[in-house]
Protein backbone atom coordinates (compact mmCIF):
# COMPACT_ATOMS: atom_id res chain seq x y z
CA UNK A 1 0.00 0.00 0.00
CA UNK A 2 2.57 2.01 0.78
CA UNK A 3 3.91 1.96 -2.83
CA UNK A 4 0.57 3.00 -4.25
CA UNK A 5 0.21 5.93 -1.79
CA UNK A 6 3.98 7.17 -2.83
CA UNK A 7 2.69 7.21 -6.49
CA UNK A 8 -0.77 9.05 -5.76
CA UNK A 9 1.60 11.54 -4.31
CA UNK A 10 3.09 11.74 -6.97
CA UNK A 11 0.42 11.78 -9.66
CA UNK A 12 -0.97 14.98 -7.67
CA UNK A 13 2.23 16.99 -7.73
CA UNK A 14 2.91 16.17 -11.38
CA UNK A 15 -0.84 17.62 -12.07
CA UNK A 16 -0.34 20.27 -9.64
CA UNK A 17 3.12 21.28 -11.60
CA UNK A 18 1.23 20.74 -14.89
CA UNK A 19 -1.63 23.36 -13.72
CA UNK A 20 1.24 26.33 -12.03
CA UNK A 21 3.47 26.06 -15.14
CA UNK A 22 0.96 25.38 -18.57
CA UNK A 23 -0.99 28.65 -19.18
CA UNK A 24 -4.68 27.64 -20.10
CA UNK A 25 -4.32 24.37 -19.32
CA UNK A 26 -8.27 22.80 -18.88
CA UNK A 27 -9.30 19.17 -17.60
CA UNK A 28 -11.32 17.34 -19.85
CA UNK A 29 -12.39 14.52 -17.30
CA UNK A 30 -13.37 14.44 -13.85
CA UNK A 31 -10.69 11.94 -13.04
CA UNK A 32 -7.82 13.98 -14.53
CA UNK A 33 -7.11 11.72 -17.20
CA UNK A 34 -7.76 14.01 -20.05
CA UNK A 35 -6.22 17.34 -20.28
CA UNK A 36 -5.93 20.25 -23.18
CA UNK A 37 -4.05 22.90 -23.69
CA UNK A 38 -4.30 25.39 -26.95
CA UNK A 39 -0.80 26.69 -28.90
CA UNK A 40 -1.72 29.92 -30.20
CA UNK A 41 0.02 29.84 -33.85
CA UNK A 42 -1.30 32.53 -36.52
CA UNK A 43 -5.13 32.90 -36.36
CA UNK A 44 -5.81 29.69 -35.19
CA UNK A 45 -5.43 27.52 -31.61
CA UNK A 46 -3.61 23.96 -32.06
CA UNK A 47 -5.03 21.64 -29.55
CA UNK A 48 -2.55 19.57 -27.70
CA UNK A 49 -4.09 16.54 -25.75
CA UNK A 50 -2.94 14.90 -22.70
CA UNK A 51 -3.54 11.49 -21.44
CA UNK A 52 -2.34 9.80 -18.50
CA UNK A 53 -3.20 6.39 -17.20
CA UNK A 54 -3.55 4.58 -14.25
CA UNK A 55 0.27 3.95 -14.16
CA UNK A 56 0.94 7.87 -14.76
CA UNK A 57 3.59 8.76 -13.49
CA UNK A 58 5.74 5.77 -13.60
CA UNK A 59 4.69 5.78 -17.69
CA UNK A 60 4.95 9.05 -19.91
CA UNK A 61 1.65 10.73 -20.69
CA UNK A 62 0.82 9.98 -24.28
CA UNK A 63 0.55 13.43 -25.65
CA UNK A 64 -1.15 14.42 -29.32
CA UNK A 65 -1.35 17.18 -31.41
CA UNK A 66 -5.11 16.80 -32.62
CA UNK A 67 -4.51 18.95 -36.21
CA UNK A 68 -3.30 17.06 -38.75
CA UNK A 69 0.63 18.49 -39.00
CA UNK A 70 4.32 17.73 -39.17
CA UNK A 71 7.49 18.72 -36.96
CA UNK A 72 9.67 16.71 -36.02
CA UNK A 73 8.54 15.66 -32.35
CA UNK A 74 5.52 14.66 -34.44
CA UNK A 75 5.52 11.16 -35.29
CA UNK A 76 2.42 10.02 -38.28
CA UNK A 77 -0.64 10.27 -35.85
CA UNK A 78 0.32 13.22 -34.36
CA UNK A 79 1.84 12.03 -31.03
CA UNK A 80 4.64 13.75 -29.37
CA UNK A 81 7.75 12.42 -29.43
CA UNK A 82 10.11 14.87 -27.91
CA UNK A 83 13.09 13.92 -26.30
CA UNK A 84 11.63 14.50 -22.49
CA UNK A 85 8.74 12.19 -22.81
CA UNK A 86 11.11 9.40 -24.06
CA UNK A 87 13.31 9.77 -20.77
CA UNK A 88 10.19 9.88 -18.85
CA UNK A 89 10.87 8.92 -15.10
CA UNK A 90 8.46 9.02 -12.05
CA UNK A 91 10.31 12.51 -10.94
CA UNK A 92 9.97 13.63 -14.90
CA UNK A 93 7.90 17.33 -14.41
CA UNK A 94 4.87 17.34 -16.57
CA UNK A 95 4.52 20.97 -16.10
CA UNK A 96 7.89 21.19 -17.65
CA UNK A 97 7.45 19.01 -20.08
CA UNK A 98 4.68 20.47 -21.65
CA UNK A 99 5.88 23.55 -21.41
CA UNK A 100 8.97 22.84 -23.20
CA UNK A 101 7.25 21.21 -25.80
CA UNK A 102 4.80 24.70 -26.45
CA UNK A 103 7.42 26.81 -26.37
CA UNK A 104 9.44 24.16 -29.22
CA UNK A 105 6.46 24.43 -31.17
CA UNK A 106 6.07 28.36 -31.12
CA UNK A 107 10.10 28.77 -32.14
CA UNK A 108 9.61 25.94 -35.01
CA UNK A 109 6.01 26.00 -35.73
CA UNK A 110 4.29 22.61 -36.93
CA UNK A 111 3.86 22.45 -40.95
CA UNK A 112 -0.12 22.26 -40.47
CA UNK A 113 -1.84 20.75 -43.35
Amino acid sequence: MKGTDSLSRLRAKQLSELNNRVRNVERLDREGNEWRVSIPYRNLRAPLHIVIDESFPSTAPRIRLMMRAQHAFLDQFGYVTAPDLLRWTPHSNLGRVVDEIIKTFLRQPPQFM
